[in-house]
């Protein structure tokens, strides 16, 4: 199968993101200049406060830790690197699901890609790069001082500012795999019944859920005491389950880890691990977008929906799964009519 739609819808794509910056001139300068002011000095004051809070802790654990046999990073830092990654990951893949629903079902420009002679893995495809850099510049631009901060503050080899940039793209993959493939599945089991889901009552649902946790949750929440070395102990034995290897989040923390430390060949073990998974959960993703993409996608705006919804599905080739074949098979006989 020739890649060509794939690279043409990318450069599609890098156009006009080329021509949004371009757009920015004709906006207020003094507008361009608050924000982009208030973006940096809200990553230097980010880098300035890791920085800071680095060499504090570092401060506080030779008050706890005398003598000099462990050091913070050996003993904290690590299991908080892999909370923070975790949470990201997890973060992430919620994330993806809303945004990969917004760019495969609600874009403006999808009715005329389903119409198109672009094949379905390859529209996907497309369709899943716009949504993990649509979900994970975020991340980077708030994750980029920590990360730095740490590097300067333990003095890492140029490896690990590499290591940084080569580790992120697979782990934003994994959960934009994951929220797109989430999200065709539901749309697949909910767009026939989506008239009995009002969104009134998946908001009590989801405000009853929501009550739940945390009142299950409000018990067990204390105010440590920082003072007192047996907290420490029980702090750090509360991050361990978030070091378990199986977990790609603990790949990232422990394959950044060993970029600082200097052990290239541990970190492009851990790094060759996570881009496998990556591409593994790409690669089943794709499949069941090449299944169900274009049939959920059909149910959704001509699946006997009423109103606007139902009226743009069957103005794109009526209801059901085969509309949209129907559509696109009408649409390239047009296109070898043209070309006759």
């Amino acid at each position: 199968m020739s890649a060509r739609p794939l690279i043409a819808l990318l450069r599609a794509k890098s156009q006009m993101a080329r021509h949004w910056v371009v757009s920015v001139r004709a906006q207020s300068r003094l507008k361009v200049a608050v924000v982009s002011v208030f973006t940096v000095a809200l990553w230097l004051a980010l880098f300035g406060g890791a920085r800071l809070g680095l060499g504090l802790f570092e401060v506080f654990a030779a008050d706890l830790l005398p003598g000099g046999e462990l050091r913070l990073a050996d003993l904290i830092l690590g299991r908080l690197l892999s909370v923070f990654a975790l949470t990201l990951l997890v973060l992430l893949a919620l994330s993806n699901v809303l945004v990969a629903f917004a760019t495969l079902y609600r874009a403006h420009d999808m009715p005329r890609l389903v119409l198109s002679p672009i094949p379905p893995m390859q529209l996907y495809l497309g369709r899943l790069a716009e949504c993990a850099m649509a979900s994970s510049w975020a991340s980077a631009y708030l994750g980029s001082p920590l990360l730095l901060a740490y590097g300067l503050e333990r003095g890492a080899p140029p490896m690990f500012y590499v290591a940084l940039v080569l580790f992120f793209v697979p782990f934003v993959l994994l959960p934009a795999a994951f929220g797109a493939t989430v999200a065709i599945v539901l749309v697949r089991l909910i767009a026939p019944r989506r008239d009995a889901l009002r969104p009134s009552r998946l908001l009590l649902v989801g405000l009853a859920l929501a009550v739940l946790f945390f009142g299950f949750l409000r018990p067990r929440l204390a105010a440590p005491d920082l003072t007192q070395t047996a907290t420490l102990q029980a702090i750090v034995q509360a991050m361990a389950p978030t070091q378990s290897p199986l977990l790609p989040s603990q790949w990232l923390a422990d394959g950044v880890l060993r970029a600082a430390a200097g052990d290239g060949a541990g970190a492009l073990f851990l790094w060759l691990l996570l881009m496998a998974n990556a591409l593994a959960a790409v690669t089943l993703a794709t499949l069941v977008a090449e299944r169900w993409l274009l049939p959920s996608w059909s149910m959704l705006w001509g699946g006997g929906g009423s109103g606007s919804g139902g009226a743009r599905g069957r103005a794109v080739g009526g209801g059901g799964a085969g509309g949209v074949e129907r559509a696109r098979g009408g649409g390239a006989a047009a296109g070898r009519r043209r070309g006759v």
